[in-house]
């Protein structure tokens, strides 16, 4: 007797759908209103028919916009993360959607009616909505930006977000953008990078003769200096691109590199300076010997007279 009154199994699948549906809060409903919209459709189509008379199908229909709207407020929430490698894992759930709202289209019977129409449009309309205004967003924010890193990264971004709306002209517009500022962040960071490094060696040798004798004195010396051009020069990049971690990479080097100079030039300034007194000294001496001797000569000649 009391299976007689037990509900079918289709329609108590039906009920558990209809409820994880109505369940479903999501911050993307305020900024994406056809998100709710989809959601408000699935369930009149839903509540709208005899619980005895839902067939295995609509079940199926019903859970699949389910997960559609699951899966829209996982790509809304990633796109909100700093991190790009989460704004790229938004756009490829975005990708998914795509596919889902394809799925939901086979899915659909005409028997469904109004509801079931209106719910693949406004859909749709909220995946577009989506990936237009993350490619909108992308283009600001590498316009907005000064590091070409990230600069490249958002280019990047909107062409990934404009090619899956198959909006083709805007995607291969930022497509180009990101291609051509790489290449250049790539040449000139390589040309940066070997400035640093042959610099590196350059003060790395310095270092190496400064205890040496006058002359590797010298040659340090010499060595500090062309790094000190090495490293501004490679500077040059880094601030163009805003490197910030290289720029403060270098600039530190610098300041090493100006004490080791001023280090080696105090010396040399007093090896020179107690060279030049001696020289002085000798050439004074020699000149009060010749002044002498002159004054000897003269008087030696005096005395003759």
């Amino acid at each position: 007797l009391l299976a007689a009154y037990a509900p079918p199994a289709a329609a108590q699948g039906c009920t558990d759908v209809a409820v994880q549906i109505r369940g479903i809060s999501s911050e993307a409903f305020d900024e994406y209103p056809l998100l709710d919209t989809a959601k408000q459709d699935i369930l009149l189509l839903l509540y709208g028919r005899e619980r005895k008379e839902c067939p295995d199908d609509l079940r199926d229909f019903a859970a699949s916009t389910r997960d559609f709207i699951k899966d829209f407020d996982k790509a809304y929430r990633l796109q909100k993360s700093q991190a790009f490698e989460d704004r790229s894992k938004a756009l490829e759930v975005a990708v998914g959607l795509g596919q889902r709202a394809q799925e939901l289209s086979k899915m659909k019977r005409p028997e469904y009616g109004l509801e079931a129409e209106d719910l693949l449009n406004v859909a749709q309309g909220a995946l577009q909505g989506f990936l237009f205004a993350q490619g909108g967003d992308y283009l600001r924010n590498a316009e907005g930006t000064a590091v070409s890193r990230d600069k490249i990264r958002y280019y990047a971004l909107a062409s990934r977000a404009y090619e899956i709306a198959d909006e083709v002209p805007a995607a291969t517009s930022s497509k180009i953008k990101a291609q051509t500022l790489e290449e250049r962040y790539r040449r000139e960071m390589g040309k940066a990078d070997g400035l640093f490094g042959t610099a590196e060696g350059e003060l790395s040798e310095a270092r190496g003769l400064k205890g040496g004798s006058v002359f590797s004195r010298v040659t340090a010396y010499a060595l500090a200096r062309e790094a000190r051009a090495l490293y501004r020069e490679a500077k040059v990049y880094y601030d163009y691109h805003h490197e910030e971690g290289k720029v403060t990479a270098t600039e530190e080097r610098l300041r090493e590199t100006a004490d080791s100079m001023d280090a080696l030039g105090r010396g040399l300034m007093v090896y020179f300076a107690g060279v030049t007194i001696v020289l002085l000294a000798s050439a004074l001496y020699v000149v009060d010997r010749l002044l002498a001797w002159s004054r000897d000569t003269y008087e030696y000649y005096l005395g003759n007279e």
